[in-house]
């Protein structure tokens, strides 16, 4: 369980500047020598451009946002909904990838339209890629939702959504207003969102509707026959391991390339050779430890791996460790060629972990600000015992305490907590045999935090819940696919620079395709003159 669920919120704007033309004329026709006529008409001039100055914003934004930025599905989408989307999606991806961003290439606190996400395409290019995408499937659900007549008041996602901005807003010592238009962009406000809010959440809690009933007719059969199926992918071996690189060469040797040498930098690219031998002797080291293991030899070179996944290993031995032959003591060698390296393996067990995971309902506070008091679990749950104490009364009195920057799950709920997902203290007290439903407890962990926990019961093993989850969400692509097909994404206006690359590829993959056919077309009418010539040469 993750302890802090903060989603950092990144945005561009794009400026803008209006170009005096007109005064730029009258003041070359000034220069002239017409002054007393430059003079009536540049007065009246400076009339006309105060009124646009004063007149062309309104009206900026007023076509930012009533007018057409794009179409979806023959739908006009303004501005306002554009950079809306724009937002959730960049914001959904930073906290996906968040710490394998910068791997990516990816700096969040500099503008996107400056780094480069691919060869043609920068990181502005691919949001707005994605924001497309995304407004395809919002225009897909909202249809299929209202042929459904699908309802859900929206009013407390709406007022939440309100709260979160004017509390963001005041940490930030920003206006509502200044906070909104640096998240959702330039021509955002409350008033302007609210539409996109509550479309946003009605489509959200008509989508949870299929993915719920859906997950309802899920069986243990379905799931049982999936896990038969995919075993390597939730089964866990253990297995002992020695690793043995190839020394290779710092420097050339008489197997070296002929004119190879050490580079400036000090480092030397060996031959294939070179590589060849180094190997050679590896295995051969390899095979002399396996023989030295098999006649009764130690070595704390030989380390035990535990509980490893089949994606968790490499790939140069994990088929032999997942077959379905391997039994316990088989041993081999296996060569790592992308690494230079050998390894020796001695195969011990292969099991599925079947432990029960737990269900409960927490309370999480961090620690309290210097200055502050600080919120006594043992208070809150003097408070819960007050009253019904029930579960669902611990669920009000978590949504009560719970801060939504922290911990969003409603009513405190969590269905599977799973080893390792929460501190020590908590996972023991879980996990305890003697816990039963209705327990409940109040802990301070060693990072400060304090967890009040109400103990719901045991739920599916980990394997099981990850199954269920992978056919619903197989399930739910495939609905989304179906409901988006022929959904088209129009840019009218050209705002969409993605579009101009993705056209400007097919037109040049098509160039090459027809250049492709009449080069074979040439080719076949030469073996064609060719072999009319050899048939008169004979006849």
């Amino acid at each position: 369980m993750a302890k802090n669920e903060n989603v950092k919120e990144s945005n561009e704007k794009t400026m803008t500047k209006y170009d005096l033309k007109m005064q730029r004329k009258a003041e070359e026709k000034a220069k002239a020598g017409k002054q007393k006529k430059a003079d009536t008409f540049f007065g009246v001039l400076i009339v006309i451009v105060l009124i646009a100055l004063i007149a062309s914003f309104p009206i900026r934004n007023y076509l930012m946002v009533n007018g057409t930025y794009i179409e979806v599905a023959d739908e006009s989408v303004n501005k306002v909904e554009f950079d809306y989307n724009h937002s959730v999606v960049v914001n959904n991806y930073i906290a996906s990838y968040g710490s394998y961003l910068s791997y990516f290439g990816l700096d969040v606190n500099s503008d996107f339209s400056t780094q480069m996400y691919s060869d043609t395409l920068t990181w502005g290019d691919y949001f707005d890629q994605l924001t497309a995408q995304s407004l395809v499937s919002v225009k897909a659900l909202e249809k299929a939702a209202a042929e459904a007549g699908f309802e859900h008041n929206t009013d407390k996602e709406w007022e939440a959504f309100k709260a979160a901005a004017e509390s963001s807003a005041k940490e930030n010592a920003q206006t509502v207003k200044a906070y909104v238009q640096s998240v959702f962009g330039e021509y955002a406000t409350l008033n302007r969102l609210e539409k996109y809010v509550r479309n946003s959440s009605y489509i959200n809690a008509y989508f949870e509707s299929i993915q719920d009933a859906y997950e309802a007719t899920v069986t243990d059969d379905q799931i049982e026959s999936y896990y038969n199926e995919n075993k390597k992918d939730y089964d866990k071996v253990d297995y002992y391991q020695a690793v043995f690189k190839a020394e290779l060469p710092e420097e050339p040797t008489d197997l070296a390339d002929e004119g190879a040498e050490v580079s400036e930098d000090g480092t030397y690219t060996p031959s294939e050779a070179e590589v060849a031998k180094a190997m050679e002797e590896a295995e051969a080291k390899a095979n002399e430890f396996l023989e030295g293991l098999n006649n009764g030899a130690a070595s704390e070179e030989f380390t035990l791996k535990e509980d490893a996944t089949y994606t968790g290993t490499s790939s140069a031995i994990r088929d032999w460790l997942y077959d379905d032959a391997r039994k316990e003591g088989d041993t081999t060698v296996l060569e790592d060629a992308g690494l230079n390296q050998y390894y020796v393996l001695r195969f011990e067990d292969k099991s599925l972990d079947t432990a029960p995971t737990k269900s409960a309902r927490f309370i999480i506070l961090p620690e309290a600000a210097e200055g502050e008091e600080p919120v006594s679990g043992d208070a809150i749950l003097d408070e819960w015992r007050s009253g019904e104490a029930t579960e669902e009364s611990f669920g009000e009195i978590a949504d009560k305490y719970n801060d939504n920057s922290l911990f969003t799950a409603e009513g405190g709920y969590v269905e599977a907590v799973t080893k390792g997902g929460t501190p020590d203290v908590v996972e023991e007290w879980l996990n305890d045999a003697a816990r039963k439903a209705g327990d409940v407890v109040s802990f301070v962990s060693e990072d400060g935090y304090t967890y009040v926990i109400y103990f719901v019961g045991d739920n599916h093993p980990e394997y099981y819940l990850a199954i269920r989850t992978k056919l619903v969400t197989d399930h739910m692509n495939e609905y989304t696919a179906g409901i988006e097909e022929g959904i088209e994404i129009e840019d009218p206006k050209g705002n969409l620079t993605y579009l101009k690359v993705e056209a400007a590829q097919a037109a040049l993959e098509d160039a090459q395709g027809e250049a492709e056919s009449e080069d074979a077309a040439a080719e076949t009418d030469a073996t064609d003159e060719a072999v009319e010539t050899e048939a008169d040469t004979e006849e």
